[in-house]
């Protein structure tokens, strides 16, 4: 896949804005009254960015349209990318929290080490580390994706076989899903990174709505 320097960018953007929403984790800044109104309004769009961004290079890198015979190395390709990372790092959060919780005060303590790594994967309303949820979500949402969309061959094309995962994604929005294994997470956001799909799918159309509208779009966003 070619390099694309917007595509790097807004990534950069958005990462800036994780950074923001975490710059505080307890109580908001003494005298501050406006930082809470524009974390949430950051929460609001800046985790279904980066699920359109994954869903629009899932179309540009071909792994979207990935052949059957590829899938078993596109999923270990995606497991060391996103879950090697995810039980790592949070393996590494649980065991940081419950040794820095005895010299300090630690925000998400779980009550011990082997009650974290469970949340951490089962009851994950409870995770200690729950800022690392994209990793997970992300794993399955693009690889159902894949398998959607190359074994929905009998519907046609991708014209055809797109809206109905699309509706699929839909359908899981409006469910209210556990927050087990992340199914509430990924019934929140699986639809924005369908629409990542589309918008690569229609590719230079795309390109050239969102150059002749963007002004009207930022209006909106403000």
């Amino acid at each position: 896949m070619e390099r694309r320097s917007d595509i790097d960018r807004v990534k950069g953007f958005t990462i800036l804005l994780v950074v923001f929403g975490h710059l505080v984790a307890r109580a908001d800044p003494s005298g501050v009254g406006w930082y809470e109104p524009l974390r949430r309004a950051v929460y609001a769009f800046h985790m279904p960015l980066f699920l359109y961004l994954s869903g629009l290079v899932a179309v540009l890198s071909g792994m979207a349209l990935a052949p059957c015979a590829a899938w078993p190395g596109v999923a270990q390709a995606r497991a060391r990318r996103l879950l090697v990372p995810f039980f790592v790092m949070g393996t590494l959060i649980v065991l940081g929290k419950c040794l820095a919780a005895r010299v300090m005060v630690v925000d998400n303590l779980p009550s011990s080490p082997l009650s974290g790594l469970a949340h951490l994967l089962w009851h994950t309303a409870d995770s200690p580390a729950l800022s690392i949820w994209y990793l997970f979500v992300l794993f399955f949402v693009s690889l159902g994706s894949m398998v959607w969309l190359g074994s929905m061959v009998w519907l046609g094309g991708w014209p055809s076989r797109l809206p109905a995962l699309l509706g699929f994604f839909l359908l899981l929005y409006v469910l209210p899903l556990p927050a087990y294994v992340y199914l509430d997470r990924i019934g929140t956001y699986a639809v924005f990174f369908g629409l990542g799909l589309w918008a690569g799918f229609l590719g230079a159309r795309w390109d050239a709505f969102i150059d002749r509208f963007w002004p009207g779009f930022l209006l909106l966003l403000l």
